[in-house]
Formats: structure tokens, sequence, C-alpha cells
């Protein structure tokens, strides 16, 4: 069975950008266009950039903070899963919930975070996991040029840290983080 349009008149063609049908990436471009209206970086985006548009940029704040959140913990994973602090470890579990503290504690994950380890202070946890999933979360978007404008949407008060996040680590600490977001 093929699928078609809405209005069913013709096959859906997919893309090969993710195998994703052109009618779904058609819409996320057109989103994307419409979210980036009035930036005024929006005419350095090609159809290519819009693309590359993140679902967390369309989501409410409050849910784009917790993925944040969870996206800066696993890609902080390692170095969260060493930490002796139960303060720190109490601290954790009570921004992701037991269950997602408990899976990101015992994961198998090996490696470590680029960069010096961070202070996790239980006062400093909070401010370090949104600081790292914000990076997390631009340092997985595909296009650079779509980042930056990303950035001044939504941090405009901040800047790329030096050096960049590793792009395959944060793609896999979104990925996790996502997971977690899409349980009930």
């Amino acid at each position: 069975m093929q699928a078609v349009d809405r209005a069913g008149a013709r096959p859906v063609q997919a893309e090969p950008h993710g195998g994703l049908p052109a009618a779904v990436r058609r819409q996320a471009r057109a989103a994307a266009a419409l979210a980036l209206a009035g930036t005024p970086r929006r005419a350095q985006l090609g159809w290519d950039d819009l693309a590359a548009w993140p679902a967390w940029a369309g989501w409410p704040a409050d849910r784009r903070d917790r993925l944040l959140s969870a996206a800066g913990a696993w890609y902080l994973a390692p170095v969260l899963r060493q930490c002796i602090d139960g303060r720190v470890l109490q601290a954790l579990a009570g921004m992701l919930g037991q269950a997602e503290a408990d899976r990101l504690l015992q994961s198998d994950g090996s490696g470590e975070p680029d960069g010096p380890w961070p202070d996790l202070s239980p006062a400093m946890l909070a401010d370090r996991l949104a600081h790292t999933g914000r990076e997390v979360l631009l340092a997985a978007v595909a296009s650079p040029a779509l980042r930056l404008v990303l950035r001044e949407v939504f941090w405009p008060d901040t800047r790329a840290p030096l050096p960049a996040l590793d792009t395959a680590a944060a793609a896999a600490a979104l990925e996790a983080a996502a997971r977690a977001e899409a349980r009930p």
C-alpha cells in the first residue's frame, strides 16, 4: 500500500533526509520558517537549514526546560555515575524523577564529557544541567546556521562554548533524554 497526501491525490514521496515523507518535511520547514519569520538572520537560512528544525523548538518553554535538564544529565552521565555526594544524587532524582535518575546512573555508557569536569554541587546542579543541556540541544542540530539562529531566538544572552560539544555525544545524550520525555 502506498502512502498518499491528505487530499489523496498523489503518492507521498520519501526524501533521503531521515526517510520522512516529503509532505512531513515540507510541514516542518514551513513551521520553522513561520517561527523564524521575525528574526533578522532568517534570510541566511536555506531549505536544508529549515529541514533541520528540531521538534523541541516548537515545544512550550516548560517542556523544553525539562528536556534541557535531561539532556544535560545524559551528557554528563559519566561524571554523575562517579558522583558519591548523596545530596547531588537526591537533587538529580528530584529534577529527573527517581526512575530516570536510576536509569541514568545504572546505564553502562563510558567515556568522559568534553572539557573539564564541572562542579556538581547540589546548589549548582540545576544550572549546570540546564547550561549543558542547552549546548547539547544546539550541538545536535545538523545545520550550523540554524544552531546560531536557535541560540539567538531561545538563549540570546549566551555564546557558544569553546571548544564546542562533540556532536555525536550530544546527539546520543539528546536521544537518551528524548526517550525519557516520551515516557508517560
